[in-house]
């Protein structure tokens, strides 16, 4: 107890506010009675033990996952509704100690009834001959609920970082956690006797989803670790961001059933727009922190200038060499991985990748621009609304007057390939030309 007291003092503040002795003792006593209960109720001892299984089973997923997540959501929470964040972002603990401490402590109770629910859940589905891959269906369930907890409270500090509103509300969490408790069932029945084929191996289901997990919880640990690092005021280098969205790419194009390198490629360019996007989107561009970033380019103070970037930047620079990379490929024999509309052109196929690259740096300086020039809560909606016009009305409207001019100039992606290029040039040009204008401004 003095090394935990000593190591990790939030763990241990959570585990005493998670347990007391009535706690410890009725949980054992009333799942007993429940799983005798169930027994005195079956037809026989194979009956017993399949229905002890499946009770156990889903008394686990819903102890682990619903209270857990909930758990694991409320334990920031309750540091954002009783004022006592900010407190705790000043002690001394590591990024990961108080992971540890949020994560695992105030889940410990959850844990625990799950713990004792597969006491009678594991034994029962041994003892049953029709119950196959047992022990891998066990991890696979306590992965899930591991995986589960840490994304809610991610999601969470994330919330908390941004200062949303439904970062006070404990509603998320719960809502989540019982979605993935009603859906998790059906899942795992469907990795029962099918085989998976991925980056040309092929695996038994159980096991490709128990490998897939283990990927999705890794990944997790690391986001909530440097989630925490961030909420904590910790300076990191800018990898997780690019990494998580290469690792996902890897994950998604080995499910392609042929030429999985180009499906590599394009996906890997759609993948890092999607991430820049979604950055943006959760972006609170500030005058004050963007003329602390330049100021230290300036200095020369170039590690901290580069930590201190927010994460579009470092998916932005990674789409470069990957539209780069698309516009170099061969360009006669994969054209059936396109849309119809697209295959016109071989050449012009190919040479869209660096125009997406473009748009996309059209639409992080705008969304600089508007963080520079908008209020801070009006900020992400005015994005979105910029958005809709630029990729949805405009485009629409030229579709419908079908003029090429227009075409060229509000639509690069549907221009023809010897003008898309320049379209899109002009517009990142206007886009920046503008950033730039709102920059003298708001820095004067």
């Amino acid at each position: 107890m003095n090394a935990l007291r000593s190591i990790n003092p939030e763990f241990q503040r959570q585990l005493w506010l998670q347990f007391s002795v009535s706690r410890l003792v009725v949980t054992p006593i009333l799942l007993s009675l429940i799983m005798l209960g169930i027994y005195w109720m079956s037809e026989g001892d194979l009956s017993a033990y399949s229905s002890i299984a499946m009770t156990g089973g889903m008394l686990f997923i819903f102890f682990t996952i619903v209270m857990g997540a909930n758990a694991a959501g409320n334990s920031m929470v309750e540091e954002i509704n009783e004022h006592t964040w900010d407190q705790q972002r000043m002690n001394a603990m590591t990024p990961w100690s108080m992971v540890w401490g949020k994560l695992f402590g105030s889940t410990a109770f959850a844990w625990y009834c799950g713990a004792w629910c597969l006491v009678f859940a594991v034994p029962a589905a041994l003892a049953n001959p029709t119950h196959a891959a047992v022990w891998r269906f066990t991890a696979i369930a306590i992965l899930v609920s591991l995986l589960v907890q840490t994304v809610v409270l991610t999601v969470q500090l994330q919330m908390a970082h941004f200062k949303r509103a439904i970062a006070k509300r404990g509603n998320l969490p719960i809502v989540f956690a019982a979605i993935l408790w009603i859906a998790i069932p059906i899942i795992t029945n469907s990795t029962q006797d099918i085989h998976q084929e991925w980056w040309g191996y092929t695996f038994e289901r159980v096991n490709f989803s128990l490998l897939s997990l283990v990927l999705f919880t890794v990944c997790a640990m690391v986001m909530v670790w440097r989630s925490m690092a961030e909420a904590l005021l910790v300076r990191q280098w800018p990898w997780g961001w690019p990494v998580l969205a290469l690792l996902i790419n890897t994950y998604i194009s080995g499910f392609a059933s042929e030429q999985r390198g180009i499906v590599w490629c394009v996906s890997a360019l759609l993948v890092s727009v999607v991430f820049t996007y979604l950055s943006l989107l959760s972006d609170k561009p500030s005058v004050p922190h963007w003329k602390r970033i330049v100021t230290r380019f300036e200095g020369g103070q170039w590690k901290i200038a580069i930590q201190s970037l927010p994460r579009w930047v470092s998916t932005l620079l990674l789409a470069f060499p990957l539209a780069l990379l698309v516009t170099g490929l061969p360009n006669l024999e994969y054209l059936d991985l396109f849309p119809p509309s697209l295959q016109g052109d071989a050449a012009g196929v190919w040479l869209h990748a660096m125009v997406v690259w473009l748009i996309l740096l059209r639409d992080a300086a705008l969304g600089l621009a508007i963080g520079f020039m908008a209020e801070r809560h009006r900020r992400t909606i005015s994005f979105i609304v910029v958005m809709m016009v630029l990729h949805g009305l405009l485009p629409w409207l030229v579709w419908l007057g079908r003029e090429p001019l227009l075409n060229v100039l509000a639509a690069p992606l549907f221009t023809p390939a010897p003008f898309t290029v320049v379209s899109a040039l002009v517009h990142a040009g206007l886009a920046l030309g503008f950033l730039l204008r709102r920059w003298r401004t708001a820095a004067a």
